[in-house]
């Protein structure tokens, strides 16, 4: 019966580079949406690993969830907790069904789309603060914003491939260079007749207007922002 249980237990819980890479994405967007200070960023990635290293299929929202909940409440301004309140794929995010674990904040985000650097507690800390009877982040400064409610943003940064941290995207975010310019080859005179050719005078129309598609565009942002 006991290797049975700790079957069980292993099968249910998630390993620690899951965790590690599902409390990273997790608090990107947290940082992202809520404003969090550098600090902040830090201290909620420790919180979401924590979590996401704790929980079984059984206690999704048990012990542990409410421990999370505790601890973002001493890290978060008052404004940004009831914003995390608010959105139900940051307040749950996680789901277990058919032996499986499902992240509500990809319903919102594309997989690939990160806003920050890594913190630095990604290479550093393998969790277990919230072990402990009393909060670690008790007390503690985190270099909280002054705002004291949610504004929405009106210039958001564009959203990076998480292979090259802290750059955008050079695919998204710049005019393409290939059709913007007019073509060289027919919007000369012809040199060898000292007259311009009759037939390619005029710019091409196919290629001499910038591309509407993607040339007005910056990256492609994570969408359903409450």
């Amino acid at each position: 019966m006991t290797v049975l249980m700790t079957i069980v237990t292993t099968v249910s819980a998630m390993t620690y580079t899951q965790a590690r890479d599902e409390a990273l994405f997790l608090t990107d967007k947290m940082a992202y949406e809520l404003d969090l200070s550098y600090n902040q960023y830090e201290a909620v990635y420790e919180i979401n690993l924590d979590y996401y290293l704790s929980v079984t299929s059984s206690s999704i929202f048990g012990a542990y969830w409410s421990r999370r909940n505790a601890d973002l409440r001493y890290v978060l301004t008052n404004w940004q907790y009831d914003r995390y309140l608010e959105l139900s794929y940051f307040y749950r995010p996680v789901q277990y069904s058919r032996n499986r674990w499902y992240f509500s904040i990809y319903t919102h985000y594309g997989k690939t789309q990160f806003y920050r650097d890594r913190p630095v507690a990604y290479s550093s800390y393998r969790g277990g603060h919230n072990r402990s009877s009393s909060s670690y982040y008790r007390g503690r400064d985190f270099d909280k914003p002054i705002n004291n409610h949610f504004k929405p943003r009106s210039n958001d940064m564009p959203p990076h491939d998480g292979s090259s941290m802290g750059r955008p995207s050079t695919n998204d975010n710049r005019p393409s260079t290939g059709n913007n310019r007019p073509s060289t080859g027919n919007n000369r005179p012809s040199t060898g007749n000292n007259r311009p050719s009759t037939g390619n005078s005029r710019p091409s129309t196919g290629n001499s207007r910038p591309s509407t598609g993607n040339n007005n565009k910056s990256g492609t942002f994570g969408g359903k922002r409450q």
